[in-house]
């Protein structure tokens, strides 16, 4: 739902190689540092995490992607206020999805956020925002409230999709 709001303030994460030492019962993967962890924003290209960001010490994500508030110019660019945005968050409140059928991928807002995925992903992520789209509306016009505990399929469908991020754990 942040996303929703900071759109399009987005961040992409790209983690370092990952790294094998040999140990006696095979390899073990390295541990990286936090300030190897690099970060690209669509206008500035390369930028950093602000010494005071929660995130500033993160070696790990869940997702490639952040959502952030402030930018910051001095000597560097930094951000802050970041949070972490699932792919599925990304896909139903960022920007507009286009599928590319001939290159297996979906794209959110423009070419720079790029996701391979199957067709059929951004089919059903485009037929949600739409059914979406149309309860926001007519919460509106009718000046009732949008509520979670209503057992909407619509909104129950989203929120399994967002809380799960698209992995089913009963079907593990």
């Amino acid at each position: 739902m942040i996303l929703g709001g900071l759109w399009p303030r987005i961040v992409k994460v790209v983690p370092p190689r990952a790294v094998f030492d040999k140990i006696a019962s095979g390899t073990q993967q390295r541990e990286h540092q936090a300030r190897e962890v690099k970060y690209f924003d669509q206008q500035e290209g390369r930028v950093f995490l602000h010494p005071s960001s929660t995130l500033f010490s993160q070696t790990t994500y869940k997702s490639r992607f952040l959502a952030y508030f402030t930018k910051i110019h001095t000597s560097k660019v930094y951000l802050r206020d970041l949070t972490e945005i699932p792919l599925y968050g990304l896909l139903l409140f960022g920007g507009t999805v286009t599928i590319k059928h001939t290159t297996g991928h979906i794209t959110v807002g423009s070419d720079w956020v790029k996701l391979k995925a199957v067709a059929r992903i951004g089919v059903l992520v485009n037929q949600l925002r739409r059914l979406l789209d149309e309860k926001m509306q007519k919460s509106l016009d009718t000046a009732t409230l949008l509520g979670i505990s209503d057992e909407d399929p619509i909104v129950e469908a989203i929120l399994a999709l967002l809380t799960r991020d698209g992995v089913d754990h009963e079907a593990i």
